[in-house]
């Protein structure tokens, strides 16, 4: 028995060690894109100044206007579903890995709602300026931390909170949102096809992604599956 049990431990050692080693970090795309001169290239600053500096002094009225020109540029489909990620400058590595995994498969439309003009301008600066918007300040329920966000501290439970207004501003602009965090990343070409296409989507308001596990609580699996503000897709009702 002791043998046995020794035997099926080494075992599952080896899976779970393999499991772990061919298991992609949230860095793995963007660092292998890295080393193929992926073209994640930063342009001058002094290029760009004028530019960033006319909209230093944007006012919500502007920023609301430049949503509306950044939506009609990235819409995936003539169903005008978007494709939105809400970001701060703390989660900057996380979103270049989040792009780098759209890009790989063929995704070039998509919306970064900057919560802080940090991260605007970093993606101004990488050119993405016709995907990412400063979120109007009359959107947010409160100023919004610019660093990275401890997860369950209250810097991540006011951006989940941000997260949730942010989509039904959208929602009342007339459009679809496929909506994904910052930390999942594609891994095929055809997710917006399927979802598009099913009948899951034609025939739902609300699609929505499911957590199944809970590290605090190892049962949770087998009470609930709880759904995920993670990735989901909203249908606007006034369509």
């Amino acid at each position: 028995m002791v043998l046995a049990a020794a035997v099926l431990a080494f075992v599952f050692g080896i899976v779970y060690a393999v499991i772990i080693s061919t298991r992609p970090s949230y860095r793995h795309v963007f660092d292998q894109q890295r080393n193929q001169n992926y073209p994640f290239e930063k342009r001058s600053v002094s290029v760009l100044q004028p530019f960033l500096k006319s909209r230093e002094s944007w006012g919500s009225a502007d920023w609301n206007s430049e949503v509306l020109r950044v939506i009609h540029l990235n819409t995936v489909s003539e169903d005008k579903m978007v494709m939105v990620v809400l970001v701060n400058y703390g989660a900057k590595e996380m979103l270049m890995n989040w792009i780098a995994s759209l890009e790989m498969n063929g995704y070039h439309k998509w919306v970064a709602f900057c919560v802080d003009f940090q991260i605007y301008t970093f993606l101004v600066e990488y050119g993405y300026a016709d995907n990412a918007v400063v979120v109007p300040r009359q959107w947010l329920h409160k100023d919004l931390t610019a660093q990275e966000a401890q997860y369950r501290q209250p810097g991540f439970v006011d951006l989940m909170q941000a997260k949730v207004l942010i989509i039904i501003e959208l929602l009342k602009l007339n459009v679809h949102l496929f909506y994904l965090d910052v930390d999942i990343v594609f891994c095929s070409p055809h997710v917006v096809d399927h979802i598009l296409f099913d009948d899951s989507f034609t025939n739902t308001d609300f699609l929505y992604m499911v957590d199944s596990h809970d590290a605090v609580n190892p049962n949770y699996i087998s009470k609930f599956n709880a759904p995920s503000q993670g990735m989901h897709v909203s249908r606007s009702f006034r369509l």
